[in-house]
């Protein structure tokens, strides 16, 4: 049928090229659409207040090398997007895709780390929008000192759980040795008390006390 027909055939690059692009970037077949996706995102709507990153496995059980696997997501099997969003709205500002190292020197699209994909979302949204004086929140897969750090120095906030095994976290506040269920303690960074950290011990009923760590720099 029609539909069958168009979907085996569509083709968003130029075909012809493909081979000599794939090799330094092997999302080549569909970048130059998801980098104008990219742009119409950035531009058409101005961040506000509240943004968060976060990342999503889109199904897909085609034959992509670069296809990942995580058995707590319905689909089990797609593509790895990490995205900044707004926290108020659903909407997506910008995204990048994981599509693992390429096989010859990568183009500027290609990022390694998780740290070095939240700052090239920031610093591209910045391109469009100024986001000066904005709250940035994430879960403990983003989160660290570092980062933290790198954000306040461009005037944005952020507020994220972290993992107790991270580098910097003082030993004092990991352990649950005598703390009571729904304990809190907090620990400001010296001499700037820019940093907080935070610490909430609860009881689960399978982990016994659970210590819940978050780093803000919100004042």
């Amino acid at each position: 049928n029609r539909f069958r027909f168009l979907y085996t055939n569509i083709c968003f690059d130029d075909i012809s090229t493909r081979k000599d692009r794939w090799p330094h970037d092997r999302f080549a077949a569909i970048r130059t659409l998801h980098e104008e996706f990219n742009k119409n995102c950035s531009s058409a709507v101005n961040p506000n207040d509240y943004l968060s990153f976060g990342e999503i496995l889109y199904p897909c059980r085609s034959q992509v090398a670069f296809k990942q696997y995580n058995s707590n997501k319905p689909a089990k099997y797609g593509l790895l997007y990490k995205s900044i969003n707004s926290s108020r709205y659903p909407y997506t500002f910008r995204s990048i895709v994981y599509c693992g190292k390429p096989e010859r020197e990568p183009t500027p699209h290609y990022v390694a780390g998780i740290m070095t994909s939240v700052k090239k979302l920031v610093e591209e949204l910045e391109v469009y929008s100024s986001l000066h004086g904005l709250n940035i929140s994430m879960n403990r897969l983003y989160t660290s000192f570092d980062l933290f750090e790198w954000l306040l120095s461009k005037h944005i906030t952020a507020i994220g759980t972290l993992m107790s095994n991270k580098k910097g976290i003082p030993p004092q506040i990991t352990s649950v040795q005598g703390r009571e269920a729904n304990s809190y303690n907090i620990l400001w960074e010296l001499p700037k008390c820019k940093l907080s950290l935070h610490s909430y011990v609860m009881k689960s009923k399978s982990k016994g006390m659970k210590n819940v760590l978050t780093l803000s720099t919100v004042p």
